[in-house]
């Protein structure tokens, strides 16, 4: 299994607000590509600077493909206009437990 992670700032590049909209958009994007999601609003640094943040996580059971979570953070950044995405990759073990 592979954890995906989306950071994505809650302010702009122009120092906006990213709408509420938008940030639901950014959510079910990858939700929608994914299967499923956990969003995070946390806080972040960016170049020495405070901002609230969304992060997206989600698992893929299958092999790793960073080719399209490049694409997933790049239509992020495009979305929510911001200067960067930062996304990471870490293989989980564990499992799923189901009825």
């Amino acid at each position: 299994m592979t954890r995906y992670r989306w950071y994505v700032g809650k302010t702009d590049k122009d120092g906006l607000d990213v709408s509420v909209a938008d940030q639901d958009a950014a959510i079910s994007l990858v939700n929608a590509i994914m299967d499923g999601c956990t969003v995070y609003h946390a806080v972040g640094y960016w170049h020495d600077q405070r901002e609230l943040s969304l992060v997206i996580e989600a698992i893929n059971p299958g092999e790793p493909a960073p080719t399209w979570a490049i694409s997933i953070a790049s239509a992020l950044r495009y979305l929510c206009r911001q200067n960067a995405v930062l996304w990471t990759l870490e293989t989980v073990i564990g499992g799923l437990v189901e009825e």
